[in-house]
């Protein structure tokens, strides 16, 4: 007789899928550090050692430049939000308008009736 291996002595090769990473997001306050420290660099080479070590773009830079200077000015972007009162105004405008075209079809339909 030969001597077969038995099934646990083989090794089973590795099938598994790696989940993909999700798109990093870096908050303000790390962008804003990364920008003083490349600022800060002085000698040739120095930045882009940074941005190796950080796993950064350079594109990443002149985008975080921007965002922190907008930032800096602290306006709020989209729309103001509006208080309860401006709110149930605007509900209440809106309702009356749905009535009153509802009242003009109302009394073109009587018009009509009367009419026949």
């Amino acid at each position: 007789m030969e001597d077969t291996p038995s099934a646990t002595c083989v090794p089973t090769p590795q099938t598994e899928v790696r989940p993909r990473s999700g798109r990093r997001r870096f908050s303000l306050s790390y962008k804003r550090s990364i920008i003083e420290q490349l600022d800060a660099c002085a000698t040739f080479g120095e930045k882009a050692a940074l941005l190796r070590r950080e796993g950064l773009y350079s594109s990443y830079i002149s985008k975080w430049r921007r965002q922190v200077a907008s930032s800096d000015n602290s306006k709020p972007r989209g729309r103001p939000k509006l208080s309860k009162l401006e709110r149930r105004v605007r509900e209440l405008e809106a309702e009356n308008d749905r009535l009153k075209r509802t009242l003009e079809r109302t009394e073109l339909a009587v018009e009509v009736q009367k009419k026949q």
